[in-house]
């Protein structure tokens, strides 16, 4: 039986991918859907990996990331600051990890 997984646990997936994976800078990254709902759910049968990324997607537009259709594929459009931003809370709160208080 699988759990069903809610949208904040589907977004922190997303965040540690964005962060985790080193991207090329530019203004806007386009991941292909198929392969980011893989890197999300990967212990999913793939027969649900299409249905779990029409869900992927709606969550992703919850967050103001851009789904866009180009030669029949579905692409995350992510912004850089986005990636920036979500990179800095991951060192900071890494940091604040480290920090031992007596």
């Amino acid at each position: 039986m699988r759990k069903k997984l809610d949208d904040k646990e589907i977004w922190e997936r997303v965040k540690d991918i964005i962060v985790k994976r080193k991207l090329i800078p530019e203004k806007l990254y386009a991941i292909p859907l198929p392969e980011l709902g893989y890197l999300v759910f990967r212990t999913v049968d793939p027969n649900y990996l299409k249905a779990l990324n029409k869900y992927l997607a709606y969550v992703l537009k919850k967050h103001g990331i851009k789904i866009v259709i180009r030669r029949s594929s579905r692409y995350a459009l992510i912004p850089e600051d986005l990636i920036k931003r979500l990179e800095a809370k991951e060192r900071e709160k890494q940091e604040s990890e480290l920090i031992v208080i007596p």
